[in-house]
């Protein structure tokens, strides 16, 4: 509440503003959490207050334990412009890619009210990579949030407060565009750690001797991802 009257009292928000925020909380015995974002278009103030709110929201009411914080601060600027960028195309320079080489990307991105831009994005194939098909995703970083949360919904399910603080901590802001190159392996979730790409025999021994197992349904392994910052909010995918 004290964040959205400084807010309204210095001006508010309209169609044709920017707003970049960061919030920090800090904890006694944990690094300071900090999370930043930028919101623009007709819906910035909702993306605001969803975006330091959604946080709190859970951390206050999270199963685990009692939240007890040391300090809360959160920053906002505003901009009078729409900063603002959409993905238009993306395409890849080759369509097949050897192990240890590189994916190239090309991505056409437009600008609000501007021209387009060219970006090339690289990806690192692994060395033990085997032939087939991989997923290759590319978009804006909350774009990329929900898409992984679809895909592997255990990721996005903490194990205890700390874990949650954790992957609050690694979660991906608008302000840049996202490439991920995704392969079909298991992965499993133990005590809050991943474990990516395990073989079929690791697989069977840590689900079966361990309680806190939590195996991912979608199988699907991260095998590279790359960011390229802009100075704007990505939309598209």
């Amino acid at each position: 509440i004290a964040a959205l009257n400084g807010l309204l009292e210095s001006g508010g928000v309209g169609g044709g503003q920017t707003l970049r925020w960061t919030m920090r909380i800090a904890r006694h015995g944990q690094p300071a959490l900090e999370i930043h974002d930028i919101a623009t278009g007709e819906s910035a103030f909702g993306e605001f207050t969803a975006g330091i709110g959604t946080p709190l929201r859970y951390l206050l009411n999270n199963p685990y334990q009692r939240l007890v914080l040391d300090s809360l601060e959160i920053r906002v600027e505003v901009a009078p412009r729409r900063a603002q960028w959409t993905l238009r195309s993306a395409r890849l320079v080759r369509g097949a890619v050897r192990p240890g080489s590189r994916v190239e990307l090309l991505c056409e991105m437009e600008s609000w009210r501007g021209g387009r831009a060219s970006r090339t994005l690289q990806l690192e194939v692994p060395e033990e990579a085997p032939p087939g098909r991989y997923l290759l995703w590319v978009g804006g970083g909350s774009d990329l949030n929900r898409f992984e949360a679809a895909r592997s919904p255990a990721h996005f399910r903490p194990t205890s407060l700390d874990d949650a603080w954790r992957r609050l901590r690694s979660s991906r802001p608008n302000d840049a565009l996202y490439a991920a190159l995704y392969a079909r392996a298991p992965e499993v979730s133990v005590d809050g750690r991943d474990y990516a790409e395990l073989p079929a025999s690791a697989v069977i021994l840590m689900s079966g001797s361990q309680s806190t197992v939590e195996r991912r349904r979608s199988d699907t392994a991260t095998l590279d991802e790359v960011r390229h910052a802009v100075d704007g909010v990505v939309r598209g995918e």
